[in-house]
């Protein structure tokens, strides 16, 4: 204000205005000066380079005439503040809660302001040794991330919610069972449409069929889409508009123009896209190189119990997600086999009508004449390994002797998985007996040809090949019957399972009346894949190439005896299984929903045909393509033919 410094420029002009620029008002520089001394200083500090000392002496003097008018000789702001606070009473009156309780409740209530604290927390999660913990704050930050998405949208849930309090835990409890997985595609999915629509209509909620059909068009003509893009947006709809409580007559993810022209978009985009191309098959050598490993002590820790595990998604058909799900703690050996329990997976766990899943593995199966069960039991016992964790396997550093605490994941559990493939050794037979070279099995970057799907489709596959039929196999990695859960159920179960993993090693060791199991297929690809890497494809399949044909018996085999290790006649009789077990009833395939009915629709895809058997059966739903390092669901692969 023009008023503080009235009087100032008949002291200096120059001055005068350097200090208004200084200062914004006349209480600002109280503040700063407590006596003569002060104001010296401060009149150097401006016009200290500028005049000469006389001068500068001068406009000290007038500068401090002038503010000793201006303050009345009085004290200072500040001072006189100092003098007054000891009188002041001790206990100041304070709100009844605490700041602390108060931001609690703050990012409880608000879910815009509780997404910025989860994802910080999704992030220190990670080096959390819990699998179940990882998985509620993976829910809890996609969760929020949606309810933004309802209450920006002015959602009939938004009003609702705001009256019970706007609570986080208000909110989870709309999502039901929906895993964290499910929803971070969902939130992905819709992510770019919601992006679009601000800045194309200016509301991030679409109005009418039109625009949803307006988008695809746009999005299709800037770059193609993926097959499975617009039936994710449609689910992420539905899945918005059922937990936003839009009624059933106003919801787009119902009306004929976006259902039928979702459809058309998906047909179309399959009809012009690449098929489907499945996980490849391990070949035999394979399990045969894990099953030295996990036995030979000169191998690292790491590199003997993901060998292990790998085998047990092979004998067990299993997914990596479903071994992550594995207790550690369920696992008991026993002269039948092994047994574990898979606490919660795609399609089972708590709230779901499969409460829980059991996995079995014939005590007898071996391919090499090497106990690997007992080895890989004995291994989950080692002292690095038995920390109480509620999943099964550890991330293990770059030397495999170290086992990381933290929990790892589906995808994380399939790099892990390759990292073994490069490391395993060449089988080779010798009088009778399996041994290891030092050559790699999978040299180079071979490895790569195998992804963390390839072990569940080994069991389904070779056992379809050799004319087991599809109600047996349907036992195989997701048990058909699971959601009848009685103890009659869980034994037959375990007789079919057990008998189809005998027969199958049988086979593969004394070969088949209808002429064994086939690779050959199988070393087509691998060697195109290793010619396209400059590897020498002809002489990786002639390392891998171990079944013979026998022109005797008329059968691909590897040669030995079944069992290949010696086993008691009891031991054999209690872990052969039957494959031919009376079933619990007329054959109803399981088909569990993941995550309740999102999508108001299903597309179907047929299933490649397989000579002389039927398809494979796979369970669960698909999670969201594109996703970062997830797994795809996959039809079953096309069985290798067996020649005579």
């Amino acid at each position: 204000m023009e008023s503080d410094w009235l009087g100032l420029s008949a002291v200096d002009e120059e001055f005068a205005s350097d200090i208004s620029k200084c200062y914004h008002s006349f209480v600002q520089l109280d503040g700063a000066i407590d006596d003569e001394e002060d104001a010296a200083k401060l009149v150097a500090e401006i016009l200290g380079n500028k005049r000469p000392a006389p001068e500068v002496e001068r406009v000290v003097e007038g500068f401090w005439k002038w503010f000793s008018r201006k303050r009345k000789i009085g004290a200072s702001a500040p001072k006189r503040l100092a003098s007054v606070i000891p009188s002041l009473p001790v206990s100041l009156i304070r709100a009844k809660r605490s700041i602390h309780e108060v931001f609690e409740d703050e990012v409880t209530a608000t879910p815009a302001v509780a997404l910025a604290q989860l994802q910080r927390a999704v992030r220190v999660s990670r080096t959390s040794k819990s699998r179940e913990e990882v998985e509620a704050t993976l829910r809890e930050r996609w969760a929020m991330e949606l309810v933004v998405y309802i209450k920006e949208s002015k959602l009939p849930c938004a009003d609702r919610m705001e009256a019970l309090g706007d609570g986080k835990q208000h909110w989870l409890r709309l999502f039901g069972n929906r895993r964290g997985k499910t929803l971070r595609n969902r939130a992905r999915a819709w992510a770019p449409v919601r992006e679009w629509l601000q800045v194309t209509y200016g509301s991030p909620w679409p109005k009418s069929p039109e625009v949803l059909l307006r988008y695809l068009e746009e999005r299709q003509a800037i770059r193609e889409m993926g097959k499975s893009v617009p039936t994710s947006i449609l689910a992420s709809l539905s899945l918005l508009e059922s937990i936003g409580m839009v009624a059933e007559e106003k919801r787009l993810s119902c009306d004929p123009m976006v259902v039928e022209t979702i459809r058309s978009w998906t047909m179309e985009l399959e009809a012009d896209g690449p098929p489907c191309k499945p996980a490849p098959l391990l070949p035999v050598s394979a399990m045969l190189a894990c099953e030295m490993m996990v036995c030979r002590p000169v191998y690292e820790l790491g590199l003997r119990f993901t060998a292990f595990v790998l085998l047990l998604m092979i004998w067990s058909s299993l997914r990596c997600d479903d071994v992550q799900n594995i207790d550690p703690s369920s696992l008991r050996l026993s002269q039948v086999g092994l047994r574990f329990v898979l606490r919660k997976t795609k399609t089972s766990g708590p709230g779901r009508k499969v409460g829980e899943l059991h996995a079995f593995v014939s005590r007898i199966v071996s391919l090499s004449g090497f106990d690997w069960i007992g080895e890989g039991v004995k291994l989950l016992g080692a002292e690095t390994l038995t920390w109480s964790r509620d999943f099964l396997c550890p991330a293990f550093n770059r030397e495999w002797d170290t086992p990381s605490r933290e929990y790892m994941n589906a995808e994380g559990l399939a790099l892990q998985l390759r990292r073994l493939l490069q490391h395993l050794p060449t089988p080779v037979r010798q009088q009778g007996v399996w041994k290891v070279s030092r050559e790699l099995l999978f040299p180079g970057r071979l490895a790569s040809f195998w992804t963390g799907h390839s072990a569940r489709h080994v069991l389904t596959s070779i056992s379809a090949a050799l004319g087991v039929g599809k109600d047996r196999r349907d036992y195989l990695g997701r048990w058909a019957y699971a959601q009848h859960g009685s103890q009659d159920y869980v034994l037959t179960s375990r007789q079919v399972v057990q008998g189809v993993q005998n027969f199958v090693c049988r086979s593969l060791i004394l070969g088949h009346e209808s002429g064994g199991y086939s690779e050959e297929e199988l070393f087509w690809a691998i060697r195109a894949h290793a010619d396209s890497l400059l590897l020498d494809g002809a002489e990786i399949v002639k390392a891998n190439d171990l079944l013979q044909w026998d022109e005797v018996q008329r059968t691909w085999k590897l040669g030995g005896a079944f069992p290949s290790f010696n086993v008691s006649p009891e031991r054999m009789r209690q872990a052969a299984g039957d494959i031919d077990a009376q079933l619990p009833g007329p054959y109803e395939p399981f088909e569990g929903k993941e995550d309740g009915d999102e999508a108001p629709y299903f597309i179907t895809v047929s299933r490649p045909k397989i000579e002389n058997a039927d398809a494979s059966s796979t369970s669960g739903s698909d999670e969201s393509a594109g996703e970062e390092m997830a797994e795809p669901e996959e039809p079953e692969p096309p069985i290798p033919s067996f020649g005579t």
